[in-house]
């Protein structure tokens, strides 16, 4: 199975021009559906196993697949029913299963899997290690941090390790009550010591790590949200920059970013009322941003608010990870290399620096013999150590 390296593909490849990345660093975009398909830079390399069907999501939904870890090369998937893959195996241990409680969340922290099941069940290496207190409040998310995890309750308590005392208990006001008070998001910021929290209307509290525990936390800000929101006007997802600014990103695709939570830094297409055009999850980069839309779209702040970074097949795409090493692929056929095609809109006059994208998942991308196709148009010129093709003077229109 072939995967694009992205660390030099269009789009992508501008975080090193930018300077939010090692120039020479790769960037492998994972994305996961909840049939189990799972994609790295476009590209379908495994189809876990499950019998979920997309088009009837009434039927098995036990076999949904919900959430996608990436740490160094390896990949780690999480299946309702306990169920854990790694690098596209399944694992020979699952997760406890039960009838009416499904897992929603895990984190992987130096090989060790941590998980969350929504009734509390916290595990490690698929065993049993804490039942957290629910009092009929569903967990919705686990975060790994300092060697500590975290658990997120939808009413806003926080729970650390196998701590059944709250750590945080963060209230805006009938707290889990309903689809637009539920806290969905957890995210630590990379040096203040704060751990903020985010609602689905949009209220962001924090909460400093070392504070006494049962605390409430302040509130951050509450980012726009409608009086009568669709289940797309909601806030889906959390993540923080290297700088230790917020980016949180809402259903309908707009996305807000510290310090101005009042405007929409970008927004992107879809629709509130479309499933299939909902946004689900966000992952970083640097100081830059990805989002993933339900029908395998991926956009980020480097291509602007239209053009999409890539486009997964398939459709209920949930989860979005990014890796900087060339995925584990024991488990893939052998392919041909593949090129990744490259629209760009050219301005006379204005330079223009397009990296061409040609990978193998056999052989290390470096390893390939790359040459374009002649003749180049006037004054155009390729840099095979870059695998870049530069024109610093585009001519008229046609040339």
């Amino acid at each position: 199975m072939t995967i694009n390296r992205v660390g030099r593909a269009a789009g992508i490849a501008a975080l090193a021009l930018l300077g939010t990345c090692p120039a020479e660093a790769d960037l492998y975009l994972y994305g996961l559906n909840a049939a189990g398909k799972t994609a790295i830079n476009g590209n379908t390399v495994e189809t876990l196993p499950g019998e979920f069907d997309p088009s009837q999501p009434a039927e098995d939904p036990e076999d949904s697949w919900v959430d996608l870890q990436v740490e160094g090369a390896d990949r780690y998937a999480l299946r309702r029913d306990g169920l854990v893959a790694m690098n596209g195996a399944k694992l020979a241990t699952r997760l406890p299963s039960d009838d009416d409680d499904y897992w929603v969340s895990m984190a992987v922290d130096g090989g060790t899997r941590y998980a969350i099941r929504r009734d509390g069940k916290l595990a490690a290496n698929e065993v049993t290690i804490a039942s957290l207190p629910n009092d009929d409040d569903l967990f919705t998310r686990l975060l790994r941090h300092g060697g500590s995890t975290y658990s997120l309750r939808s009413d806003g308590n926080v729970y650390r390790d196998t701590n059944t005392e709250p750590l945080f208990r963060f209230r805006e006001g009938d707290d889990g009550d309903d689809y637009d008070s539920i806290w969905v998001a957890l995210k630590v910021h990379p040096t203040n010591g704060y751990l903020y929290a985010l609602r689905t209307d949009g209220s962001l509290f924090r909460g400093l790590l070392t504070a006494a525990p049962g605390g409430g936390g302040e509130q951050v800000t509450h980012l726009p949200s409608d009086d009568n929101p669709e289940l797309g006007d909601l806030y889906a997802d959390l993540d923080m920059d290297s700088l230790g600014r917020w980016v949180a990103l809402r259903r309908d695709g707009r996305v807000y970013r510290d310090p101005d939570p009042a405007n929409a830094w970008f927004d992107f297409p879809g629709s509130a009322s479309d499933e299939d055009t909902i946004y689900m999850d966000l992952a970083m980069w640097g100081d830059s941003f990805f989002a993933l839309r339900s029908d395998g779209r991926i956009y980020s702040d480097l291509m602007g608010a239209d053009a999409e970074v890539l486009v997964m097949s398939g459709s209920w795409y949930w989860k979005l990870a990014v890796g900087a090493e060339y995925p584990v692929m024991a488990a893939t056929s052998n392919t041909a290399p593949y090129v990744t095609g490259i629209t760009a809109t050219v301005v006379v006059g204005t330079p223009v620096h397009l990296p061409i994208v040609i990978t193998d998942a056999e052989s290390p991308a470096a390893g390939l013999t790359v040459a374009p196709v002649l003749p180049l148009p006037t004054g155009a010129v390729y840099d095979d150590a870059t695998r870049t093709l530069h024109w610093d003077a585009p001519t008229v229109k046609g040339s």
